[in-house]
């Protein structure tokens, strides 16, 4: 039973080579799933309002009243943007380290075993 498993075992063990070209699609997928357009857009959305607040108070269309107003809660909108991106990164930094260990355990499965 036992040298039956390891011939099975071998059937699933990637060679060094395999194992970096998965690591390379894996990484890719993650890269292209974890793309956040909604956040991104919704970043590039609120820095327009921004600049445009700045612009209006700049040329006097708008008083220091309402800029004061509105910047403040621009900003915050902005930061709380920039932050769920940070956490969006922290995440994907785990997910690169299981994925060194998915390709060591693909790569080495009858010396882990």
């Amino acid at each position: 039973m036992h040298v039956f498993f390891q011939e099975l075992l071998k059937e699933y063990t990637l060679t060094p080579n395999l194992g970096g070209l998965l690591k390379g699609a894996l990484e890719n997928q993650i890269e292209y799933l974890s793309t956040d357009q909604r956040e991104e857009r919704e970043r590039y959305e609120v820095e327009k309002k921004i600049e445009r607040v700045e612009e209006r108070f700049v040329l006097e269309k708008i008083t220091h009243k309402m800029y004061e107003k509105y910047m403040p809660k621009y900003r915050k909108e902005k930061d709380q943007i920039m932050g769920q991106l940070q956490n969006s990164l922290y995440d994907l930094s785990n997910l690169y380290q299981e994925l060194e260990n998915i390709v060591e355990i693909t790569t080495n499965s009858l010396e882990i075993w």
